[in-house]
């Protein structure tokens, strides 16, 4: 074996080099992203019940992370009360669309009026209404679909306990449908502790990380990465989240995902 010898004008150059990079700045582009970003979670339009929960969801560094941008389409998923079809409006801009999809239901009946009322706020925001196994989007439409706090209900059935349910892989092919090749699919999910089971972590209103991984390769997603953003030492992941205390405090898989 050849050992190297570094001299001391080797070792001093090495640390000018790293000196140089350090006070190197960020690229113009980074930082106009990261403005907007900001701008989007100030945003006084948005619901005063979301920005409440800005502490605990952290958008500003999970769209950070997932990289959405100007002008892009975004099909915020069983969107709820329209946490991230907010800020994700702000992001895209004039140039970009957010659909917040609801699935019909007396939930959604509940919330219709104040949301319709609502997104009149903001111009490039729109409701899309029916299940999520037939999403009202023509094919290769949208460049960002975000799926958060949902994958729990649809990796476990008492039917086929041990694999991925076909009603959910249903879901997922829909979600690849209106995807545009090369679009990015962003799961947000409170984590079970490595090894759960699908009866146990669906229980929980979670899903194990790894779990999360194998079910959307094995229906063709390419998996691109993880954020630790949403970690907690202590939350235990073994147990409900709600009656342990640990609303808005859980361990979160924050993962990346392209469409092929």
């Amino acid at each position: 074996m050849k050992l190297h010898r570094f001299s001391r004008n080797n070792l001093m150059t090495g640390a000018a080099a790293l000196a140089l990079l350090l006070m190197i700045p960020l690229a113009p582009a980074a930082i106009a992203h990261g403005d907007l970003v900001k701008e989007a979670v100030s945003n006084s339009n948005r619901n005063p019940d979301n920005v409440a929960r800005d502490g605990e969801r952290k958008a500003g560094e999970v769209l950070r992370f997932y990289g959405v941008k100007p002008g892009d389409r975004v099909l915020d998923l069983f969107s709820g009360g329209g946490y991230f079809a907010e800020v994700f409006s702000g992001v895209v801009g004039d140039g970009g669309k957010v659909f917040a999809h609801q699935r019909p239901g007396a939930r959604f009946d509940r919330i219709k009026d104040k949301l319709t009322e609502h997104y009149k706020k903001f111009d490039n925001v729109e409701l899309v209404v029916g299940p999520a196994s037939k999403i009202d989007l023509p094919d290769d439409s949208v460049d960002f679909v975000m799926l958060s706090l949902l994958i729990h209900h649809l990796h476990y059935s008492a039917d086929t306990p041990n694999q991925l349910p076909d009603t959910s892989k249903a879901i997922f092919a829909e979600i690849q449908r209106v995807l545009k090749p090369g679009g990015t699919f962003a799961v947000i999910e409170h984590a079970a502790v490595k090894g759960a089971s699908r009866k146990d972590s669906s229980e929980w209103h979670r899903i194990a990380p790894e779990m999360a991984i194998a079910d959307l390769t094995s229906v063709g997603f390419q998996y691109v990465g993880s954020s630790d953003v949403h970690t907690n030492p202590d939350d235990k992941m073994m147990s409900a989240w709600g009656p342990a205390g640990m609303r808005g405090k859980t361990t979160r898989l924050v993962q990346k995902y392209t469409n092929p």
